[in-house]
Formats: C-alpha cells, sequence, structure tokens
C-alpha cells in the first residue's frame, strides 16, 4: 500500500492541470478526447480540448485514481484497476473511517472531502482543498473552509499512519492570541483586553489573520498566524 504522502504529492504536482471528465491521470490526446466524448457527449461540448494535449487529464474522483494507479506524478499512463474504480460516492462507501463534517472533526492531510450531494470531491492538504475543480478551473488548490464540504473519509488505498491533525489555521477556528502580538505588519500592540478572548479567525491570507472577538459586532483586526494558537 503506498503512503498518503504519494496522494499528497500527487494532487500537488497536478495543480494548473487540465480537467477532463472520466478521466485519472492518461496524457491527452486527439483519439482519447474522441473516445471520451463518445462516452460523455453531454459533458464535452467545449471546442478548446485541444489545448490540453501532451497534459495529464482528470476529474475529481479521478485524481485520487490517478495516484493510486500511476507510477510517479507525472506518469501519464496509469495501470487500471476495476477493484478501485469508484465514484465519487464509491470512494466515501469504501472507506471504513469516514463521517459528517463538523467544527470538532480532526483534518490529516490526505483526507478526503466531499460535498454533501456528493458530486464532487477533493483533497485536504495544508489547509487547502486540492480539487479538479471543473472544464473551466483544472485542478485547483483552495482554501479549506468546512461550510463547503460536507463529509470526509480516510482513503482505504492509502497507509496514513504518519500522518497528524492538522494545527493549520482557518476561517471559522476559535483561537487564542499570544500577549507578544501585534498588530499584522505594525508594532502597535492590541488592546489588553483582546488577548484574555477566545477569538474567531474571518479570513485566512497567508500568514495575515484578519479575528473578531466578537463576530456580530465585525471584525477586531488582524494578526500574523504565528501569535495564535488553536483552542
Amino acid at each position: 500500500m503506498k503512503k498518503v504522502k504519494v496522494l499528497i504529492d500527487y494532487c500537488r504536482a497536478q495543480i494548473g492541470r487540465p480537467y477532463w471528465c472520466g478521466t485519472y491521470g492518461k496524457t491527452a490526446t486527439e483519439s482519447y478526447y474522441q473516445a471520451k466524448k463518445k462516452q460523455y457527449p453531454n459533458m464535452y461540448w467545449q471546442s478548446d480540448y485541444y489545448k490540453a494535449y501532451g497534459q495529464k487529464v482528470h476529474d475529481c474522483c479521478g485524481l485520487i485514481k490517478g495516484a493510486m494507479w500511476c507510477k510517479n506524478p507525472d506518469d501519464g499512463a496509469p495501470v487500471y484497476l476495476s477493484s478501485q474504480d469508484h465514484s465519487v460516492k464509491g470512494f466515501y462507501n469504501a472507506a471504513t473511517t469516514k463521517g459528517r463534517l463538523t467544527d470538532k472533526t480532526p483534518i490529516i492531510d490526505g483526507t478526503l472531502l466531499f460535498n454533501s450531494s456528493f458530486g464532487h470531491m477533493g483533497v485536504y492538504v495544508g489547509g487547502q482543498v486540492i480539487n479538479a475543480k471543473g472544464h473551466a478551473y483544472g485542478v485547483v488548490s483552495e482554501p479549506f473552509i468546512r461550510s463547503r464540504w460536507y463529509y470526509w473519509a480516510i482513503c482505504n488505498y492509502f497507509d496514513y499512519e504518519d500522518e497528524e491533525p492538522s494545527g493549520e489555521i482557518m476561517a471559522g477556528d476559535i483561537v487564542r492570541m499570544s500577549t507578544d502580538a501585534t498588530v499584522y505588519g505594525k508594532s502597535t500592540k492590541f488592546s489588553a483586553w483582546v488577548y484574555k478572548c477566545d477569538l474567531t479567525v474571518i479570513e485566512v491570507k497567508g500568514n495575515r489573520v484578519v479575528i473578531s472577538a466578537a463576530p456580530e459586532k465585525g471584525v477586531t483586526g488582524a494578526v500574523h498566524k504565528k501569535y495564535l494558537t488553536k483552542i
């Protein structure tokens, strides 16, 4: 069984590559396009598929299959295994460790994420979700926002033994701020009471974290994430 790092590294390497419905890491060619267009006529109506020729292509669940079946992230000849050929919901059903995603769900890198209808899936990696989003987007890496995902699962085809729950700070988290923290990009301190509060993370952009002591009353300020601890 491959280590989950293989899945993580594979997904990272596909960012920016094209989306093709029903694919799982093969190199795009004219003949492959014609075969897929015949198989999924309602999904291949755009006129620009030729731009993907020579590149590896995936759909959302194909991203996981590519990691399972390809020798490396750039291998364009995956070895197909029918026993592992799952749909989005099939990956969830095949998992033994899975559930409804809540604020208390511990997320580790390589966790599979699913929307509420099982019409789409992605892979959690370091506070982001890597997913083959669609023809107009290709494979993208987007901030992980819990409200956008409904279910989670540990993929049975990878070994997660060495992975630990992520400590990455993200929108919606509750955090405490260290007393030496200053306003982001400045030497100005926050009001003393802020350091004693449980703070809600409103937005994360790189190292800049927007926080609020009372979300219903608006933003309190922004701080470097190194000063924050999840609680």
